[in-house]
C-alpha cells in the first residue's frame, strides 16, 4: 500500500470513528471504557489520538470498535 493510501485510509478511519461515536452520543471516555472492558488498554486520550490521527489503530482494536 502506498504511503498516501495508508494515510488516507487512517484519516478515513479516524473520521468514521469520530462521527460514529458522536452519532451514538458516546463520549471518548465511554468508548475507552468499552474498549477496556474488551481487554484493550484504552483511555480517553487514546480515543482522542486515534480520532486525530496521532495513533495508529491495530486490527483487533478496529474489529472491537466495529462491534
Amino acid at each position: 500500500m502506498a504511503e498516501t493510501e495508508k494515510t488516507s485510509a487512517e484519516a478515513a478511519f479516524a473520521a468514521n470513528l469520530r462521527s460514529a461515536r458522536a452519532a451514538r452520543g458516546l463520549t471518548q471516555a465511554q468508548v475507552a471504557e468499552g474498549m477496556a472492558r474488551a481487554g484493550f488498554k484504552w483511555h480517553p486520550p487514546t480515543v482522542y489520538k486515534v480520532e486525530n490521527g496521532e495513533r495508529q489503530i491495530q486490527f483487533g482494536e478496529a474489529l472491537e470498535l466495529a462491534r
